[in-house]
């Protein structure tokens, strides 16, 4: 680091990237707690997907900082993309693309099919049921490879 402004810009990204990475690693680890804690899997859901709206929030905010620190580092001090500004360029692009995915298409389909599913905590099996696991399936896949990219990310800083 050369400059004052670059050390306070580097300070903005790697926070925004932590807040991202760090949120999604905590959230995967506080989900199934909820469900082995909370009685009602109804309850659990609710306090869960809660958990998640705000994480998109978060991870909102964070593709903002994460774009305008980019941004200013590269006009600022990196005038020439390297190999690694290029990767960090391309998995942030890849993180967002995730989190848009996760955020804008997945989540809004499991919070319709839970709607019509009702009280999970019944045990029988529905198509709704089916499509919701199927679904859950592919958002944690996804969220798996945003905090991959989120890591790699750190790699390149």
């Amino acid at each position: 680091m050369s400059s004052v402004p670059e050390a306070v810009n580097q300070l903005f990204f790697l926070a925004a990237l932590g807040i991202w990475t760090g949120g999604i690693f905590v959230l995967s680890i506080a989900a199934p707690l909820v469900f082995a804690i909370l009685d009602s899997r109804t309850q659990a859901g609710a306090l869960v997907a809660a958990l998640i709206a705000k994480l998109n929030q978060l991870k909102l905010i964070g593709t903002c900082v994460l774009f305008v620190t980019s941004v200013v580092a590269y006009f600022q001090w990196e005038p020439e993309i390297s190999g690694t500004l290029a990767a960090r360029y391309a998995l942030i692009g890849a993180m967002v693309a995730l989190a848009s995915t996760s955020a804008f298409v997945i989540a809004p389909a499991l919070q319709r099919l839970n709607r019509e599913i009702g009280s999970i905590d019944r045990e029988e099996v529905t198509p709704n049921r089916r499509r919701f696991g199927k679904l859950h399936t592919v958002n944690s896949s996804v969220t798996a490879m945003e905090l991959g990219c989120g890591i790699a990310t750190l790699y390149t800083v």
